[in-house]
């Protein structure tokens, strides 16, 4: 995907530019679903985080309480 543009790959009829611009197009969707496949799984190790935080802040509360 990210030779083309700098000469390496280039098309010399119609077929080969069709068959260019058609994997610059997938290679573009697989990046973009990468990308975001990524942004969840961040997303879903915050959230695992936080509620580790509360769940460890009711235990010190109730630890507090019964002064343990």
């Amino acid at each position: 995907m990210l030779t083309v543009g700098f000469g390496d790959i280039h098309a010399n009829t119609h077929q080969e530019a069709i068959c260019l611009v058609l994997i610059e197009f997938v290679s573009v969707i697989c990046l973009a679903y990468n990308v975001s496949w990524v942004g969840t799984l961040i997303g879903n190790i915050r959230a695992q985080d936080l509620e580790k935080g509360k769940n460890f802040k009711t235990f010190k509360q109730l630890a507090d309480k019964h002064k343990l």
